[in-house]
């Protein structure tokens, strides 16, 4: 038999058992590549662990998920999971203390735009974990529903904000998460006398329309800081990217909107 001879004195001896951290995770072994274990702060306490003096964690997870979130941080892919899975490993790796990067990267992996209206939904329906608002906070982005051109909520605008009022989340989560679908009827600005505006009367929407159907009649106005007066209903909002308020009544008026129908 032909004896393969490696001669390359270079090659990396990364497979050695000094490579692995060991670590026991509800009673079970796991061995995992140290560069891996320093993603988890945890971990960062592991220098003098050995066989004999290893780590050993308890939480409440499944076998099936603690590979699955030792493959994610392993930027590894991830099998279809149910809402509940997704629950436990985020939560899971947050104990972890994983590197940020690597939870952003999780979070894009399990949360597309599809996933996310169905997560919101499914935290309707089962026990409040503190893990759903952080869950929704990070991937708010992806529940984004496009501009429209009407004058009223559609039919998948009215659900969300049914769906997001039904949620036991804090007055603030609900405003941000309320903040999107309410974005795609605000009217699109438009450039006049190299000035940015939004008018409330000739674009897509009637704000004073979105009001009046939820019974929301504000009294205040907003002011710059020159002293000019911005009303809600029927007068131009200045959007002149130049001035140092610009955008921050536009700003108020979809949170206020948003925070009006949270309640």
């Amino acid at each position: 038999m032909q004896t393969i001879i490696i001669s390359d004195s270079n090659i990396k001896m990364d497979f050695g058992i000094d490579q692995f951290v060991i670590f026991e995770i509800n009673g079970t072994k796991y061995a995992i590549y140290k560069h891996v274990a320093k993603m988890m702060d945890i971990f960062n306490v592991l220098g003098d662990c050995d066989d004999k003096n290893m780590i050993s964690i308890e939480w409440k997870i499944s076998a099936e998920n603690v590979n699955q979130t030792l493959h994610l941080i392993n930027h590894g892919t991830c099998i279809i999971v149910t809402e509940a899975d997704k629950v436990e490993i985020i939560s899971f790796m947050r104990y972890l203390c994983v590197a940020d990067e690597v939870m952003k990267n999780t979070l894009k992996k399990l949360f597309n735009r599809e996933s996310t209206h169905k997560f919101l939904e499914y935290c309707i329906y089962v026990q409040y974990n503190e893990i759903f608002g952080y869950i929704l906070d990070k991937c708010i982005h992806r529940l984004y529903i496009d501009e429209s051109n009407c004058t009223h909520l559609d039919a998948e605008r009215w659900q969300m904000i049914k769906k997001i009022k039904k949620v036991d989340f804090s007055k603030d989560l609900k405003v941000k998460l309320m903040t999107n679908p309410i974005t795609g009827l605000i009217p699109t600005r438009y450039r006049y006398n190299n000035k940015w505006y939004v008018t409330l009367d000739d674009m897509f929407c009637d704000i004073v329309s979105i009001y009046i159907l939820f019974g929301i009649y504000p009294n205040d106005y907003l002011k710059f800081s020159d002293g000019t007066i911005v009303g809600y209903s029927g007068i131009m909002i200045d959007r002149d990217p130049t001035k140092k308020d610009a955008g921050v009544c536009y700003n108020i008026m979809i949170k206020n909107i948003a925070a009006a129908l949270s309640e």
